[in-house]
């Protein structure tokens, strides 16, 4: 699965497609841009609603929900939008007869609050468990239930503590360090090798325990005993308000932002942390010296053990966590 952004890539993957499997058709479909992406587990008897749980994206729409970092209870999601959500799902499982699991991937747009499904799997989704764990509710006892004929609310009993409002925080894990030569850039195709989840009644709390128990440590500032060094690499640097407003939020926090970094700095280990923001990996996008540069950078970074994000929304994200929580585990 590849994203193309012009004729001239389009024609180049269609070419590469029919080569490896001449036998088998193209699918084509509208990429959505500039939105965010929804997780919707949940379980149906006789196409009756009777369990349901939403979970937000950090990252941007287009990345794979596998490679994705997930909130659950959402953070940031308005009710309406929730309950949207709900009357989505109630739709489709009465509409499909379900009885039993199934999982909903929605795009997202914030400014409309339009919702667009772009997926619906009739089986249970790596996040179940997830949900499970966070909300209290065992979804896989519930589907059982549901699928042998009995009633769901024998299975539909809250386990101890989760009277609690506590959030929980999934993130991948990659093995980037373990594939020479392999782009670490997210995009459409799943590119991690695993998963970790931390729950907390702070949502920030749990995403910096997230985040650094997968081993995707992002150092907080030194303070007095040095700034931290990180190398912000931006297509469009200049122009790009978002980029540079995220630059001066670092610098007050007392991170030393350098606009610019070279393969050395990181060979050398002049900075501790390198957030390189291309493009969702596209037919196409790694054909530009500028495209080529930028890879190189991402894998030199891996290479050299140097601390890299790509996704700029997870890295506002975290910036929040570590103003509100300035948290040992990530020194």
């Amino acid at each position: 699965m590849k994203v193309v952004r012009d004729r001239a890539a389009l024609d180049t993957y269609v070419q590469e497609a029919t080569r490896v499997s001449p036998d088998y058709p193209v699918v084509l479909s509208k990429y959505e841009e500039n939105g965010e992406e929804i997780d919707i587990d949940a379980v149906c008897r006789d196409g009756k609603l009777v369990a349901f749980a939403v979970s937000e994206h950090i990252e941007a729409a287009g990345v794979h929900s596998g490679d994705a970092t997930m909130i659950h209870p959402p953070h940031s999601l308005p009710k309406r939008t929730i309950d949207a959500c709900k009357v989505i799902a109630g739709k489709i499982g009465r509409r499909l007869q379900i009885s039993g699991p199934f999982n909903l991937q929605i795009i997202y747009t914030r400014e409309t609050n339009e919702l667009k499904v772009i997926e619906t799997n009739l089986r249970a989704s790596r996040s179940m468990p997830f949900v499970s764990r966070a909300s209290g509710v065992d979804f896989a006892r519930v589907a059982t239930v549901s699928i042998m004929g009995y009633d769901p609310a024998m299975a539909l009993d809250t386990r101890a503590g989760a009277s609690e409002k506590v959030y929980g925080v999934k993130t991948p894990v990659f093995s980037f360090d373990r594939l020479p030569g392999a782009d670490i850039l997210l995009g459409v195709t799943m590119k991690a090798t695993g998963e970790v989840a931390c729950f907390h009644k702070d949502v920030y709390k749990a995403l910096l325990c997230a985040i650094n128990s997968a081993g995707r440590n992002f150092p907080a500032p030194h303070g007095q005993s040095g700034a931290t060094a990180v190398c912000l690499h931006a297509k469009e640097f200049s122009g790009d308000a978002r980029t540079q407003n995220l630059a001066l939020r670092m610098e007050q926090m007392g991170y030393e932002v350098k606009r610019s970094c070279s393969i050395e700095d990181l060979s050398l280990k002049r900075v501790e942390l390198l957030l390189e923001f291309s493009s969702l990996s596209s037919v196409g996008s790694m054909e530009t010296e500028q495209g080529q540069f930028s890879q190189r950078l991402r894998r030199q970074a891996i290479d050299a053990n140097v601390n890299v994000f790509t996704q700029i929304n997870l890295v506002e994200t975290i910036l929040a966590a570590i103003q509100k929580n300035p948290s040992p585990l990530l020194s």
